[in-house]
Parts: C-alpha cells; structure tokens; sequence
C-alpha cells in the first residue's frame, strides 16, 4: 500500500500545480523540443518553488531542491546558477551540472 502523498510543493505553474501535483522527494523530468523555452520552465519551477504555508516539511526538516542538468552546454549553466543566484534560489539549491 502507497502512503497517502504530503507536503505538497507549490510551483507557481498552475498546470504543474493543478494537474500534476509534485509533492516532497518526487523527481519532475522536463522534456521539449527544439526552440522551445525549457531552460526558462526548469528555471522559473526552482525559483518559485517551496513547501506550502512554510521552508520545511511537516517534519521540520529544511526544503531544498537538487536540480540536475546532464549535458548542457557551458552557457545554460551559467544562465542556470545566474537565474539562482540573483533571486535568492541558490541557498535552497543543490546542483550538477
């Protein structure tokens, strides 16, 4: 038996929000095309997200994200860590690059 998900994480993306729920400790892979702005999707996801009504879990555990960008090039990197370090992301921010 499943246990009942918790500590639903509020992206600020009401689609994401809305119709696929993420909750503490699930992965959320973003797949696209050519020409289409998932850079600034995977982005904007970590800058907004967090734990509703709190920065911890029902546990009092501290909420971070691990964000893993496997094979982009040196520039996407650097709009990554940028993106997070001008909006304050990067103290809750775990990433490989």
């Amino acid at each position: 038996m499943r246990r009942y998900p918790h500590d639903f994480i509020q992206t600020g993306i009401s689609a994401i929000d809305g119709m696929n729920t993420l909750v503490r400790g699930q992965k959320l892979p973003i797949f696209s095309g050519a020409g289409l702005p998932h850079d600034e999707l995977a982005a904007q996801i970590v800058r907004q997200a967090h734990i509703t009504g709190s920065t911890q879990d029902q546990t009092g555990e501290p909420f971070a994200i691990v964000f893993a960008a496997l094979g982009v090039p040196h520039d996407t990197a650097d709009f990554f860590y940028n993106s997070f370090a001008a909006t304050g992301a990067l103290r809750k921010t775990a990433l490989l690059f």
